[in-house]
């Protein structure tokens, strides 16, 4: 019967007397390995949990920057922190433009609902290209910046258009009804 590695060495200190390992102290239940992996799982889980993470950073790839950094730095930051500083590092552009190509066509129908769908589904279009692209160049997990950023791409998309024509089309019912009356 073969010993293990750390068997034989219990059994030479235990036979020069110089100490008494038992076999918990001598094999840890749960490898740095496993620990390092289940935590590598937890962190994939969070940025999967949060809605806004998982639309703006690839959670496959968050759990490997989470990885490295663990393996690179060790363990005396907490996971939160890790995640904070690896948070960024993953965006997927795909994913961002369909989050905000959904948020942008709710909110539109909402404010302007006298304006074609088409209408809506265009500049939505627009918002959600021009804000992936900000986000990429410059990822940054603050709502502030966020939002900064969703207000230039409605900006450069034409938002404005919309509020000049909203404001004509007001402006031409009211001289109906005065012309009516």
């Amino acid at each position: 019967m073969k010993l293990g590695f750390l068997s034989a060495i219990a059994c030479g200190l235990i036979g020069m007397g110089l100490a008494a390992l038992s076999p918990v102290q001598a094999e840890p239940a749960v490898s740095p390995n496993a620990s390092l992996e289940a935590e590598v799982e937890k962190a994939k889980r969070v940025c999967r949990d949060h809605s806004i993470f998982r639309a703006h950073q690839n959670c496959e790839c968050i759990g490997e920057r989470f990885r490295e950094a663990r393996l690179r730095d060790g363990t005396a930051q907490s996971l939160n922190n890790v995640l904070n500083s690896v948070g960024t590092l993953c965006p997927d552009r795909a994913a961002i433009a369909a989050y905000r190509y959904g948020l942008c066509l709710e909110n539109i129908a909402r404010q302007y609902p006298d304006f074609s769908r088409e209408r809506h589904e265009t500049f939505c279009a627009c918002v959600a290209k021009d804000y992936a692209e900000r986000y990429v160049k410059k990822p940054i997990n603050s709502i502030r910046a966020q939002t900064q950023m969703q207000v230039a791409a409605r900006v450069d998309c034409g938002s404005g258009a919309f509020l000049v024509e909203r404001s004509a089309k007001r402006k031409q019912l009211m001289e109906q009804q005065k012309s009516g009356r």
